[in-house]
């Protein structure tokens, strides 16, 4: 989860395996509805997600 203090927002961010496949998704942290963003390359297991501060 990454908080903006700036506005008071919040995003989500999961690295899930579905489908056979590794996914990004956002994720509504009020709801925990998972929104897809994209695949990882094939053959790649992915089990943690970093993100740098400041990013919009």
């Amino acid at each position: 989860m990454y908080y903006e203090a700036s506005n008071g927002s919040n995003r989500g961010f999961a690295a899930l395996n579905t489908g056979g496949k590794q996914r990004f998704y956002k994720v509504d942290v009020l709801t925990g509805k998972a929104t897809p963003v994209g695949d990882f390359p094939s053959g790649r297991q992915v089990v943690d997600v970093a993100l740098p501060l400041n990013q919009n």
